[in-house]
């Protein structure tokens, strides 16, 4: 009772600033921008060094234009630094209490380690059932998420998560399991998985054994067809999201009735949309998407570049709510053919994520059926014995027929 009641005033007060004019947003931005920059500024080397490097020292922001003086942080900058010098310095073992460390290589190719604030992950927990403004209540309402990073486990008795993983291993089994669950809403970690419940839901024709109201997966985009497509599998509306709830920056943003684009999550984020030099463009710009995230003390995020590109509305959404819509234009790799087998390229990311320290990042070029290059630009760590246990790797994952070619590209660069 207490667990869903907080869930419900979580779910309150993150309606109500949302929704709040923008003047009322701004100054509650702006508080919570003061907080997170001082944790950094006092607490954090990476932020300290580059914030001297700038010549901001220990500024206050005097309103959140200020912001643009910082400079963009990006994820080659993180992982140039050492471990003790991205997150919470702190002597207390609370620390270890409240940490989280986990690994991320979204399709952008830059396999990435970032450290999460417990609390955080809780308060994303209580806001997934919000994805879409619907209030999903989950003592009533059974949700399955279905994702790569998960083992099999019950986060509530009415939230499964699935690894995606066993639907290519077992599918007849992962149906069972799903058709014994019986959910009304059904969360994707990305397309991909997506893709391969879709394929299981047609074959073993779930719609007519389960009834979902809705779909939602973590994605930056969908074409029409792929929506209409889905829709039809489903039987229900497809909502896409950023970012998966296992991301070092969940819940940025959601799609709403209207599908045209992503509502800001302006509790717990400001996003710019930048240009090369890091400044500000005006809605309808393409540039950088550059986020700013207040929850996440342990490793704080700020003017942190995702990797991905984007460009705000120029008008506001036709749902009437008032929250900024931006949309992603990064356009992601599609699936690979090789040896015969069709890969998800989501596969590829899940051996790069655990190079995060020695690949900054990388890029896959499929030469024919049998033959793919694999691009790499590597960290400072880098040596030429990585080539062998990576190509061990992806061997697994390609088989035996498919020859593998590495191509070194010049090591980054260095910050620190």
């Amino acid at each position: 009772m207490f667990t869903a009641l907080k869930g419900k005033i979580l779910y309150k007060i993150w309606l109500a600033i949302n929704e709040m004019p923008y003047w009322f947003v701004a100054q509650w931005q702006l508080y919570r921008l003061k907080v997170i920059l001082k944790i950094a500024s006092d607490f954090v080397g990476m932020y300290q060094d580059q914030f001297g490097k700038s010549g901001l020292g220990k500024i206050k922001p005097g309103n959140l234009q200020d912001l643009e003086r910082f400079p963009i942080i990006t994820k080659s900058m993180i992982k140039s630094y050492p471990p003790e010098s991205i997150i919470l310095k702190s002597s207390d073992n609370l620390f270890y209490e409240r940490a989280n460390i986990c690994t991320v290589c979204r399709s952008n190719g830059e396999p990435f380690r970032f450290w999460i604030d417990k609390n955080f992950c809780r308060m994303t927990g209580a806001l997934l059932g919000k994805i879409g403004f619907r209030d999903i209540d989950l003592n009533f309402e059974r949700a399955l998420f279905v994702s790569r990073e998960a083992q099999p486990l019950f986060l509530s008795k009415n939230l499964l998560v699935l690894p995606s993983a066993d639907l290519k291993s077992n599918a007849a089994d992962f149906v069972k399991s799903v058709v014994d669950f019986n959910p009304r809403f059904v969360f994707f970690s990305d397309r991909g998985a997506m893709a391969m419940f879709e394929a299981a839901f047609a074959e073993y024709r779930l719609s007519e054994r389960l009834n979902l109201k809705a779909v939602f997966v973590f994605w930056p985009n969908l074409s029409v067809e792929e929506r209409l497509k889905s829709k039809a599998v489903f039987g229900c509306d497809v909502f896409l999201s950023l970012y998966h709830v296992f991301h070092e920056i969940p819940l940025l943003g959601w799609e709403c009735e209207a599908h045209n684009g992503f509502h800001l999550n302006r509790e717990s984020y400001i996003l710019e949309i930048v240009d090369e030099k890091g400044l500000n463009l005006p809605p309808g710009k393409e540039g950088r998407i550059a986020v700013t995230n207040f929850d996440n003390e342990i490793m704080p995020f700020v003017r942190y570049h995702t990797g991905d590109r984007g460009y705000f509305l120029e008008k506001p959404c036709s749902c009437g709510r008032r929250s900024p819509i931006f949309k992603v234009t990064s356009k992601y790799p599609k699936d690979l053919l090789l040896g015969g087998k069709k890969f998800d390229y989501n596969e590829i990311e899940t051996v790069f994520r655990y190079y995060y320290s020695i690949v900054d990042r990388f890029r896959v070029e499929p030469i024919d059926n049998d033959t793919v290059k694999i691009h790499i630009t590597p960290l400072k760590n880098w040596s030429e014995d990585f080539n062998a246990y990576l190509n061990e790797s992806l061997t697994k994952l390609f088989g035996d027929s498919v020859k593998i070619e590495f191509i070194i590209d010049a090591q980054t660069q260095q910050y620190n």
